[in-house]
């Protein structure tokens, strides 16, 4: 998460801050600058804004709940659920912030909205989606009632969120731009933003889930840093969504234990190869059996 953010100079003629108290300007000026992640989402608990907005003060929960519903009914915030998780989106982060960069969220937003990310991955590149866009809701009103969003991975075969969304770009850094640090670590947060549900890495994360009966952890951060890394990875050798279920198929029946994508990809390359030898012709395949074999199958 960033830790800087943008408060412009007329919040104190902004027409809602003017009808706050100053413990209430604090409280929206604290989530919005220390709560609130590069997304503009919070978890909804009452005690975490507390000691985050007013460390060492000895506020009653409930003085921060009363606020957060006025919150709510102002249009200020959104509040809703992704599977037991109880979280905040800011209704108008995007209009309140324009950052160089911004880290996807650990957290899905709400029905309809659009993350905005640009940060750094491994090998000095830079991941983006919806980057060019305003973000934010784009083209219906915010979904304000309690139905609960099931959390990454899940909701993915519910067609609510993606992994890697459609349109998503990678390129290098160039020398001396970003404010990366040049190392190794995958820079993809636990759960990330809404995307496309067409996105092949999406349909295998989603093969993978169903199949194998795992659920991506998505409050472990680097154990769901190393699935993305390698479902891309796999995405990238041309593995699909069948050759997924049957790999997960195959070592489950042989008793091999899957922890997770890592466990298949191997299985998978083998299943990739093998197609790639079906698909020599019959001629080609009897030659490559015959005394010059080591010079046909090079």
């Amino acid at each position: 998460m960033a830790n800087k953010r943008m408060i412009a100079s007329d919040i104190w003629r902004d027409d809602f801050v003017c009808t706050l108290d100053y413990f209430k300007r604090l409280l929206w000026i604290g989530m919005v600058v220390t709560c609130a992640d590069d997304q503009g989402r919070i978890q909804d608990r009452a005690g975490f804004i507390a000691s985050d907005v007013f460390p060492g003060e000895m506020l009653s929960f409930e003085s921060i709940e009363n606020v957060l519903k006025e919150f709510e009914e102002q249009g200020k915030i959104i509040r809703y659920a992704a599977g037991k998780v109880r979280l905040i989106q800011i209704s108008n982060w995007w209009n309140y912030q324009s950052p160089s960069w911004a880290m996807a969220s650990k957290y899905p937003g709400p029905e309809g909205w659009v993350d905005r990310v640009k940060m750094h991955v491994k090998d000095n590149k830079i991941v983006s989606y919806n980057w060019d866009k305003p973000g934010g809701f784009q083209h219906s009103e915010p979904v304000q009632d309690n139905q609960l969003h099931t959390p990454l991975p899940t909701m993915l075969h519910n067609q609510l969120h993606g992994v890697l969304p459609s349109g998503i770009e990678e390129s290098r850094v160039e020398d001396g731009e970003g404010d990366g640090d040049g190392e190794d670590d995958v820079d993809v947060p636990a759960a990330i933003a809404p995307g496309d549900i067409n996105n092949p890495v999406s349909r295998l994360l989603v093969q993978f889930e169903l199949v194998s009966g795992l659920k991506m952890p998505i409050l472990q951060d680097k154990v769901v840093k190393k699935w993305y890394e390698f479902l891309i990875r796999m995405d990238g050798d041309g593995v699909t969504e069948e050759i997924v279920r049957r790999a997960c198929l195959e070592l489950t029946e042989k008793h091999y234990h899957i922890a997770g994508p890592w466990s298949i990809e191997k299985a998978c390359g083998m299943i990739l190869a093998e197609r790639k030898r079906e698909t020599v012709p019959r001629e080609r395949q009897r030659d490559s059996a015959g005394a010059y074999a080591d010079f046909i199958n090079h």
